[in-house]
């Protein structure tokens, strides 16, 4: 019974499979309850995994969601006090950017998680794309 226990806890820990992991994560429901622990990052199937590969996979990059942007005249910018409002030519129901390194990678809209907000994604540019755009 032991061996069982052990057999069981090893299957538990093995990464998942490349169908496993083409899935999200954790649905918003999932997420609302508790963060998820991080998955082992995968990589597309169309890449040739290496330990180099497997490193870079695991790095840490920063994600930003673009609402908008515009230009100001820095005496407007300095003008700023709490309780202004700027406002964007952007239409509210425009797809928000997600970027990665200052890069476009993905547009999706905003949801509400529990309390907290996150980004539905509705659209992703293909992995090699992505990879030349970040300079790859």
């Amino acid at each position: 019974m032991a061996d069982e226990t052990t057999e069981q806890a090893g299957q538990a820990a093995a990464p998942p499979t490349a169908q496993e992991s083409a899935a999200p994560v954790a649905s918003a429901p999932e997420q609302a309850g508790g963060a998820a622990p991080p998955a082992e990052p995968v990589a597309p199937p169309e890449l040739e995994v290496t330990e180099e590969i497997r490193r870079i996979l695991r790095l840490e990059v920063p994600v930003i969601v673009k609402l908008a942007d515009k230009k100001m005249p820095l005496g407007d910018i300095i003008d700023l006090v709490p309780g202004s409002i700027v406002e964007f030519a952007k239409s509210a129901d425009t797809p928000l950017e997600l970027l990665v390194n200052n890069k476009t990678i993905g547009h999706g809209v905003a949801v509400k998680v529990g309390e907290k907000f996150g980004l539905r994604v509705d659209e992703i540019t293909p992995v090699q794309e992505t990879i030349r755009n970040l300079g790859g």
